[in-house]
């Protein structure tokens, strides 16, 4: 759809992602997103690679390559061309849908256990405390 945003994330546990592009022209070579948007510098990657359309269903297919030592954000545009323009429907304008995926990265699951761990950790030691304030305060009101 046009002006519309797609964003996909892929890695080890979804390596594979389709979008269709109906009536457009999609962008063989991936962009950097700044902001949440794509951009106009195109990105050198090996992270994920562009397949299609296929022939029956027209879907185009991201499958991760290689995962990068840090996590990506790649772009690809599909760009509708002699599209009316709001104001004046007699005049044309080129219009974009952007597709954004997200490239986790190699090693991000130990990370991620790491993360979490903390976290747990964190939050056991300040329900504890919660726990020695609400009895203090609970014996100190008795005197």
């Amino acid at each position: 759809a046009i002006d519309k945003v797609l964003t996909y994330s892929l890695g080890k546990a979804n390596p594979a992602a389709s979008f269709k592009c109906p009536d457009g022209a999609v962008s063989s070579k991936a962009f950097a997103v700044s902001n949440g948007a794509c951009t106009k510098t195109e990105k050198e990657t090996n992270a994920v690679k562009l397949a299609g359309p296929e022939t029956a269903t027209k879907e185009y297919q991201l499958t991760v390559g290689q995962l990068p030592n840090q996590a990506e954000q790649l772009c690809y545009k599909c760009t509708y061309t002699g599209v009316p323009t709001v104001e004046n429907n007699t005049k044309t304008e080129e219009r974009t849908c952007s597709v954004i995926v997200n490239v986790e990265a190699a090693a991000s699951t130990t990370s991620t256990v790491t993360t979490t761990s903390s976290a747990r950790s964190i939050l056991m030691t300040s329900g504890l405390m919660n726990l020695l304030i609400a009895m203090f305060l609970t014996v100190g009101s008795f005197n």
